[in-house]
């Protein structure tokens, strides 16, 4: 994948709606890997992910929040969440997720 054809505050911005984030303040830290990408139909690209933030980078307690998902970005740029799952959640964290993460038990 290239890079700069990548549209990663996009994604970003997404994630954070989906999640119910907004962006990192100050001692707050967001990463996002990207893990895999594979070729969809009509030349779409299906994007596999995770994403983690950390509501405070120097508290002596775990505060981050781990997500999971897949999405599909179009040949016109265009970029859409297909999946968005939560995967954990620090003994510290005071986020309180939407209802739709909530189905899965994070680990």
């Amino acid at each position: 994948m290239n890079p700069s054809a990548f549209p990663q505050e996009s994604l970003l911005s997404l994630i954070r709606a989906r999640a119910d984030l907004s962006s990192p303040g100050p001692s707050q830290f967001e990463d996002l890997y990207i893990d895999a990408e594979t070729a969809g139909r009509k030349g779409e690209r299906l994007i596999h992910f995770r994403y983690f933030f950390d509501e405070d980078g120097f508290s002596q307690y775990d505060r981050r929040i781990g997500l999971t998902g897949e999405a599909r970005l179009t040949r016109a740029g265009l970029i859409t969440l297909v999946k968005l799952e939560l995967t954990s959640v620090g003994v510290g964290v005071v986020w309180n997720p939407p209802t739709a993460l909530r189905t899965t038990k994070p680990g």
